[in-house]
């Protein structure tokens, strides 16, 4: 197995995300 290194530049922010719908579970009645 090969390593790979991958730089970023400075000040580079990570972030995430996640939707309702996602998280509820299909909840199709969830209306906010």
């Amino acid at each position: 197995m090969t390593h790979t290194s991958l730089r970023f530049p400075d000040g580079f922010l990570w972030g995430a995300s996640t939707a309702a719908h996602q998280i509820e579970g299909n909840n199709v009645n969830s209306d906010w």
